[in-house]
Formats: C-alpha cells, structure tokens, sequence
C-alpha cells in the first residue's frame, strides 16, 4: 500500500490528522448507541 504520488502530506502527518477524525466519529457512534441502548433498557 504506497501512497506516495497520491497525497502531498507525509503519511505521519496524515495519521495524526486522520486519528482525532475517526476518533470522534467513533465517539459519536458509541455516544448514540449507548443512548439508545439505555432508553431500551429504561423501559
């Protein structure tokens, strides 16, 4: 998996630019799920 021509940022910039990314979206999907999930338990 080289990815030299296609991006201009080196690859480490891009995972510490990526990482908080898909951190949050992560969070945000763990967030929701488990809202969901404690209203199905709630009732």
């Amino acid at each position: 998996m080289k990815m030299n021509g296609s991006s201009p940022l080196p690859p480490r910039l891009l995972m510490v630019l990526m990482g908080p990314l898909f951190g949050a979206a992560s969070g945000i999907v763990l967030g929701l799920f488990s809202v969901g999930a404690s209203k199905v338990v709630q009732r």
